[in-house]
C-alpha cells in the first residue's frame, strides 16, 4: 500500500472512530435474547424507527453457533461492530438507536458506575461477582469497553479495569443491596421459566437458592467457586432477601414476562432473526 492509499485509509478510520459522523457501520450486530425485557426494548425500537435493516440480529440461544463464548458476551442486548464490543445492558432503547443510526452513544461521566451498572445488568456477572465476592471474576476488557462505550469515544476500559482491581472488594461491599435485588429477581424469573410460565406461589427453599446461584455462577465448572459447599451461606442470604420481597418480586416477573411472551408481532420478528454467525 502506497503513503496516498495509507492517509486515505487513516482519514476513513478516523472518521469511522468518531461518535456520531454517519450512519453505523454494515458489519455491525445485536446480541439478544428473547425473554431478555432490555432486548425486547430495544428491538421494539430498532422496529418502530425502521432500523432493523442497519443491523444483524443475533439469538444467543445456542452457544457454539454464535460464538458466544469467543465473543465473550457478558449480558444482552450486546452491541458489536466488526467484533469490537460497543455497547451492553443498561442501554435505553433510543440510545440503542442511536448507535445504530448515527454511531452516536451516551458516554458515562463516572466509568466506575457505568461498569457495575453493566455488572448489575447481567445476571452472570452479578452471580460471579456475589459468588466469589470480587469483581476479579469480571474484571474483562471487553466488558468494560462495552460498559463505557469506549469504541465510541467512552472513557478508556483499561484505565477503568485498573481501578476496579484496586478498589475491589471495597466495591463489592458498596453494591451489595444491589447485587442482591439483582439476584432475587432472576431467583423468582427462572421460577416462573421452571413453573411452565406460572406465578411462582412460594419462595424457594435454601438449597434451591443454591442450587440456583452455583449453575448461574458457572458454565460447568468455568467459573464455579474452589470449593463450592462454601456458598451455602450466601445462598442462605439470598434466599432470606427473595422470601422478605417474594410478592413483589413474583408479581413483576408474571408482568414482565408474561408480556413478551404475549407479543405475537415481536415474536414473529425473533423467528426472522439468525441463531448463528
Amino acid at each position: 500500500m502506497g503513503d496516498g492509499e495509507d492517509v486515505i485509509g487513516a482519514f476513513y478510520q478516523l472518521i469511522k472512530n468518531i461518535a456520531g459522523q454517519g450512519p453505523a457501520h454494515s458489519g455491525m450486530r445485536i446480541y439478544y435474547h428473547p425473554t431478555c425485557a432490555s432486548s425486547y426494548r430495544v428491538l421494539g425500537e430498532l422496529s418502530r424507527r425502521s432500523l432493523l435493516d442497519r443491523v444483524e440480529l443475533v439469538r444467543v440461544s445456542h452457544v457454539a453457533p454464535t460464538r458466544a463464548l469467543a465473543e465473550e458476551i457478558w449480558s444482552v442486548p450486546w452491541l458489536t461492530d466488526d467484533g469490537g464490543p460497543l455497547a451492553t445492558d443498561p442501554i435505553e432503547p433510543e440510545e440503542a438507536a442511536s448507535i445504530v443510526e448515527l454511531g452516536r452513544a451516551r458516554l458515562p461521566e463516572e466509568p466506575v458506575r457505568a461498569f457495575m451498572s453493566a455488572v448489575l445488568a447481567s445476571l452472570y456477572a452479578s452471580a460471579l461477582t456475589y459468588v466469589h465476592g470480587s469483581l476479579r471474576a469480571v474484571a474483562s476488557r471487553r466488558f468494560a469497553e462495552a460498559a463505557l462505550r469506549s469504541r465510541l469515544g467512552g472513557p478508556d476500559a483499561g484505565e477503568l479495569i485498573g481501578t476496579i482491581l484496586r478498589e475491589d472488594p471495597a466495591l463489592v461491599e458498596d453494591y451489595h443491596g444491589k447485587l442482591m435485588r439483582t439476584l432475587s429477581y432472576g431467583v423468582v424469573r427462572t421460577l416462573w421459566w421452571a413453573g411452565g410460565g406460572v406465578r411462582p406461589e412460594e419462595p424457594p427453599s435454601e438449597r434451591e437458592v443454591g442450587l440456583w446461584l452455583l449453575s448461574s455462577a458457572s458454565l460447568g465448572r468455568v467459573g464455579l467457586p474452589d470449593a463450592p459447599h462454601t456458598v451455602a451461606s450466601r445462598a442462605r442470604e439470598l434466599a432470606e432477601a427473595v422470601r422478605s420481597d417474594f410478592e413483589r418480586l413474583a408479581r413483576k416477573v408474571d408482568e414482565e414476562q408474561s408480556a413478551i411472551m404475549h407479543d405475537s408481532e415481536y415474536w414473529a420478528l425473533v423467528r426472522r432473526t439468525r441463531a448463528e454467525v
